[in-house]
């Protein structure tokens, strides 16, 4: 029934389309009343959220301090063409000092260790200067004098008188009459003897041209050796020295 029914209204209302509504016109039911939303008040809040950045970056521009002003730049300095510009001083390195300076004629003394100088014996018709080679000390170096080995400048002795010409062949110190060899010391004279370290033996006709270079120092006839040794002679291929008193002769040549 409930089909047949609502056919019949169906078709009724289809006939009464376009037709003015009368009292007897069925009444379709509407749809209920819906309030409209709220609308405003979520475009308030958006409004809102969109000046609150505003706002705050206002306040800051408010707050924030002014630069200082830029000083203005220095007016530039006119140079007056008269006036040259200062050359430039540039201090020249003090030369290096000689770390050990070499005394001149040093060289030409050490090339001559261990040769023999022997001069003319016979003397010349004019008499010259007496040669004395003597090394300078270098500047500012004072060598301080050795206590040990006081140098006692005495007068020359005589000259020994030599044997007879049947010895000429042993020498001139061994032609020397009541002098030994200096290998009949004791040992430990022997070995003070050894340690003179004799590098140079120049022989002149005039006796105080002679001189001999042991330990650095220029020995003449007269100078001490050592404590117990003095030189008492030096001859053309050799030295004599005495021992507490007594002679002995030693070849260097």
């Amino acid at each position: 029934m409930s089909y047949i029914l609502n056919a019949l209204k169906q078709s009724e209302s289809q006939r009464n389309l376009g037709e003015i509504p009368h009292i007897d016109t069925a009444q379709e039911p509407s749809s209920p009343y819906r309030p409209p939303r709220r609308r405003g008040i979520g475009r308030g809040w958006a409004m809102l959220a969109g000046l609150l950045p505003v706002l705050a970056v206002g306040w800051v521009m408010m707050n924030r301090q002014p630069a200082p002003p830029a000083e203005p730049p220095a007016p530039p300095v006119a140079i007056a063409p008269s006036q040259a510009a200062p050359a430039a001083v540039v201090a020249a390195p003090a030369p290096a000092a000689p770390s050990d300076p070499q005394a001149p004629g040093l060289s030409q003394l050490q090339s001559m260790a261990g040769t023999r100088i022997q001069l003319d014996d016979q003397p010349p018709a004019r008499p010259a200067a007496p040669v004395v080679l003597e090394l300078p000390l270098p500047a500012g170096r004072v060598t301080p004098p050795q206590a040990s080995l006081p140098r006692e400048r005495q007068a020359p002795p005589p000259p020994i008188p030599q044997r007879g010409a049947e010895d000429a062949g042993q020498g001139q110190g061994a032609q020397l009459n009541g002098v030994s060899h200096w290998k009949g010391l004791p040992s430990g004279i022997q070995r003070q003897v050894r340690e003179l370290g004799i590098n140079a033996h120049v022989y002149s006709a005039d006796s105080s041209a002679r001189f001999i270079r042991a330990k650095g120092r220029s020995l003449h006839e007269g100078d001490r050796l050592t404590d117990e040794l003095q030189l008492q002679q030096i001859t053309s291929d050799g030295i004599v020295f005495t021992y507490q008193g007594a002679p002995y002769w030693m070849r260097l040549n």
